[in-house]
């Protein structure tokens, strides 16, 4: 029940663009759905007239929320006091807002439309794409289209469940659209003090579907996006994964460029349950999370290195104002 409430963390609310073509998962086999995303971000785009020159680096970043996310809910950002921070070191950064709850296909298209509205408000040639969940996925599938392969400088992936996380494949086993009244009632109760974006967006609404996010990030539906992701390698991507429950992880840690950690997290209350699940039975080889996805899903492209963080702790929630007192991990820094 903790976990739902999360998950019900935004409203169905006018942010960004709905796409003049659309999927409808009910006509397209589950094996064509990536390879129809990049036609209908292609079919999306709008035509722009971008200055005689465009910006070199440094360039803009982009923040892209994940599953459930937000903008900004009273004084707590989705991306916790990272924006004011980038931007007090001369960085340019933005903070789109795509659907809650919604397929990354879907998500992909209105992600593509908003970095059209922000490189044309820049004027700048490339973004950097930093990523934390689902946004991760969204953005490899916007990669993936040579429409805006060439626009992305690189990608940063955060927790992102790269192969996708046996909680979804538990919660997907529920009968169909059961879980959309409780995302719609609750988007639209929390929707209602979820302040505007101050990125520009393109007009329109969408309809929250868990059941498409769910899809998604199951270990199946990522298996399946995965080997139809095109790869066309003109961008670095690099990725971060967090791990809790007291595990260090070392296995794992120990493959990235970082190392392994000095310190290892306690995880959050809201996650204990859910960070059990994934952790298994045996409690000598308990296999490493973050609270929501496994750790080792979170690898893809250059494998940065592990961070003592939950899920929510990755991007500084819930309003997380100073270091983790017992991680001493600072998501800022």
């Amino acid at each position: 029940a903790l976990l739902l409430g999360w998950l019900g963390c935004d409203a169905p609310v006018a942010h960004s663009g709905s796409p003049d073509a659309s999927i409808d998962e009910g006509q397209v086999l589950p094996e064509e759905r990536s390879a129809l995303v990049v036609d209908v971000i292609a079919a999306t785009q709008q035509p722009q007239n971008p200055p005689e020159e465009l910006l070199g680096p440094p360039y803009p970043v982009v923040l892209v929320h994940g599953f459930s996310g937000f903008n900004r809910l009273g004084p707590v950002e989705y991306f916790f006091r990272v924006k004011e921070t980038l931007e007090s070191d001369g960085d340019e950064v933005y903070v789109p807002i795509l659907p809650p709850y919604a397929s990354s296909e879907e998500r992909a298209v209105f992600l593509a439309q908003n970095l059209d509205v922000i490189l044309a408000q820049s004027h700048a040639a490339k973004v950097h794409l930093i990523a934390h969940s689902q946004g991760g996925i969204d953005s490899r599938i916007v990669i993936g289209s040579p429409d805006y392969a060439d626009r992305i400088a690189s990608l940063i992936t955060v927790g992102s469940p790269h192969h996708g996380t046996p909680l979804a494949d538990y919660v997907a086993k529920l009968p169909k659209n059961s879980l959309d009244p409780l995302s719609k009632t609750l988007g639209w109760i929390l929707g209602r003090i979820d302040a505007p974006s101050d990125t520009p967006q393109a007009e329109g609404d969408w309809d929250p579907s868990l059941d498409g996010s769910l899809a998604t990030v199951t270990t199946s539906g990522m298996e399946i996006l995965n080997a139809s992701i095109p790869d066309l390698g003109m961008v670095p991507v690099f990725s971060v994964a967090g791990v809790s429950n007291l595990v260090a992880a070392d296995h794992l840690c120990r493959q990235s460029l970082w190392g392994r950690m000095d310190h290892v997290d306690a995880v959050d209350p809201l996650l204990v349950g859910t960070g059990a699940f994934l952790s298994g039975l045996n409690p000598f080889n308990r296999k490493p999370n973050d609270g929501l996805a496994p750790s080792e899903s979170m690898v893809w492209g250059t494998f940065l290195g592990c961070i003592p963080a939950d899920h929510f702790d990755e991007v500084g929630q819930i309003a997380d104002v100073s270091p983790g007192l017992f991680s001493r991990f600072d998501h800022v820094e």
